[in-house]
């Protein structure tokens, strides 16, 4: 029974931390998704740079249970403020999208021209290819980032020397760059098109996990800076290539089927960790293995024609 509210804390995080969010993103900005998704998702490297603060400085002064009631109040207070100041689509809020009425009346007659029928249903969204390599290809990301963030603090104490409060600014300084990483991601997006973007991103990691393990200290600051900034663009691609392919209409249906698949990847990486870790010592065989699972989401992605 005590298990049953932190797996209803995590579903329902999933659901308005990723899906409710990006809707209303992708219903606003239909095409300007890539930097809109590099400049919102920066509020989740904030979150990481503070978070571990946060939660320390609470529990000593009410304990862990009272330090997440208040996390849960604060949760509670801004879904009221959503609520009556926030419209999930600009026409609710006599708006236009991409604030631009050429957009609005291209996007209009689109959207009136498509038949309730023709609309994606859960089952239709999980049988099409772009959901399956999309959701894949960012589950790569997922469990990449997953695998090597876990064991990011333990990497520098055990392979590095420091002690655990030098472990942890590390991982707050990777969380730091990663809000620059998030907006630099969109950029790129926005400039390249999602999918060459994801391959440049899984590139990117590749390169950034063999600076951070390679042994001079000047290598391992470079590694952590391109770390911090792949930590960054994790969360841009998914929702951007959903809004690209399916735009706004049938944005909830497919993006829900790509995060399910994303998160059932993502999960994967304490299993993988445990074998990599089982089989060798030390952290340089598993962070290269997910460095190469970097690659090969970035791969999947770039793999299928681009749909715009």
């Amino acid at each position: 029974m005590h298990s049953l509210p932190a797996v209803c804390i995590v579903t329902f995080i999933n659901a308005f931390a990723c899906n409710c969010g990006f809707a209303i993103c992708a219903n606003w900005f239909p095409t300007k998704k890539g930097i809109v998704m590099g400049i919102t998702t920066i509020g989740m490297n904030l979150a990481s740079a503070l978070i571990n603060w946060i939660l320390s400085g609470l529990s000593g002064q009410f304990q862990i249970s009272g330090a997440l009631s208040i996390l849960g109040g604060v949760v509670i207070l801004l879904a009221i403020l959503l609520g009556i100041f926030v419209k999930g689509t600009p026409e609710e809020a006599g708006c236009y999208p991409d604030n631009d009425p050429e957009i609005a009346a291209i996007i209009k007659a689109e959207e009136e021209g498509v038949k309730e029928m023709e609309k994606v249903s859960y089952v239709g969204a999980l049988k099409n290819k772009y959901v399956w390599i999309f959701g894949l290809g960012a589950g790569c990301f997922g469990l990449a980032t997953v695998g090597i963030m876990s064991q990011l603090v333990s990497y520098f104490m055990a392979a590095r020397g420091y002690e655990l409060t030098g472990a942890l600014s590390m991982l707050t300084i990777a969380a730091v760059i990663g809000m620059i990483g998030s907006w630099a991601w969109g950029v790129v997006d926005q400039k390249l098109g999602t999918q060459k973007a994801c391959l440049m991103f899984g590139i990117w990691y590749f390169v950034g996990i063999a600076f951070l393990i390679a042994p001079p200290t000047p290598c391992m600051y470079i590694g952590l800076f391109m770390l911090g900034g792949a930590i960054g663009g994790n969360g841009n691609f998914l929702p951007s290539l959903a809004a690209q392919v399916f735009g706004r209409k049938d944005f909830n249906v497919s993006y829900a089927c790509m995060n399910m698949i994303n998160g059932i990847v993502r999960s994967c990486s304490f299993f993988v960790l445990a074998v990599l870790r089982s089989m060798t010592s030390g952290y340089t065989v598993p962070y290269m293995v997910f460095a190469v699972i970097a690659v090969i989401g970035g791969v999947l992605i770039v793999a299928v024609k681009e749909k715009k």
